[in-house]
């Protein structure tokens, strides 16, 4: 049972997060991105992967 109508857009997004194929994928491309920016950053920038990753904690929470 959706909280929302038909035809909202939010009807669509519960359908898709209920898609356990749609959830892998969103998570793999997002892991994918991460990983090119943080190769990119760390080739550009040559900073440490130790900053790298406190950089991420930090503007994670």
């Amino acid at each position: 049972m959706h909280p929302y109508p038909a035809g909202h857009w939010m009807y669509s997004l519960y359908d898709l997060l209920d898609n356990s194929v749609f959830v892998v994928c969103f998570f793999a491309f997002w892991v994918a991105t991460g990983q090119f920016l943080l190769r990119t950053a760390h080739e550009k920038f040559n900073i440490s992967e130790t900053v790298e990753i406190v950089i991420i904690f930090y503007y994670g929470y």
